[in-house]
């Protein structure tokens, strides 16, 4: 799935960025993804606990951006 989401995210000419380390402390842990649909513009950016979760998330949220 998440391959199928980079995929899908180059498609469209967005640029993202995926990231993995602590939060709060170092048995605290999660994923951040941001994505830019214009590098002109403000970026989304949206935490998970995996990679998938959070790519998933932050692609739902930049279509729903896109459209409004």
């Amino acid at each position: 799935i998440q391959g199928c989401l980079q995929e899908r995210i180059r498609a469209r000419g967005w640029w993202y960025q995926i990231c993995y380390g602590p939060h709060v402390g170092p048995d605290d842990r999660h994923c951040e993804v941001f994505i830019w649909a214009d590098l002109t513009k403000e970026y989304i950016n949206i935490k998970g606990d995996t990679e998938a979760e959070a790519l998933s998330r932050a692609y739902l949220a930049a279509i729903h951006g896109e459209k409004a």
